[in-house]
C-alpha cells in the first residue's frame, strides 16, 4: 500500500469513528484500556507533578502525563496530522507554516493590518 493510500484509509477511518471503542482502535489500545488511562486512574497516577523555575521568579507547576498517556498523545498528534488540513491562511500551529511563511505572504504590502 503506498503512502498516499494509507493515508486515504486513515482519514476514512477516523471519519467514520464513532464510537469510543473506534477511537480506542484508532489509537492502537483497547476501549478497556483507554477508558482506564482516562477515566479510572485518579490525576496523580495520570501525572507527575513538578515545578521549574520562571525567569521573572517564582515558579511555574508542571503536569506531565505518565508515558502511556504521552504515546496516546503522540499517536493522536500523528492522526490529527493526517487528517487535519488548515486553510492556507492558517500559519499558527500548522505543520511546515510559521510567522516567517506568515510574514511572506505580506512582503511587498503598503499596509498590514493586525
Amino acid at each position: 500500500m503506498t503512502q498516499a493510500e494509507q493515508r486515504i484509509e486513515i482519514q476514512k477511518r477516523f471519519s467514520s469513528a464513532i464510537q469510543p471503542e473506534d477511537v480506542a482502535k484508532l489509537l492502537g489500545v483497547s476501549w478497556e484500556k483507554l477508558r482506564y488511562l482516562l477515566y479510572r486512574r485518579r490525576d496523580s497516577q495520570r501525572y507527575h507533578h513538578f515545578e521549574i523555575p520562571k525567569k521573572s521568579g517564582g515558579k511555574r507547576l508542571i503536569a506531565a502525563p505518565i508515558e502511556e498517556i504521552k504515546e496516546l498523545q503522540r499517536t493522536l498528534n500523528e492522526l490529527l496530522k493526517i487528517v487535519y488540513q488548515p486553510r492556507l491562511s492558517t500559519h499558527g500551529f500548522a505543520l511546515d507554516r510559521s510567522i516567517v511563511t506568515n510574514a511572506e505572504a505580506h512582503v511587498g504590502a503598503r499596509f498590514v493590518f493586525n
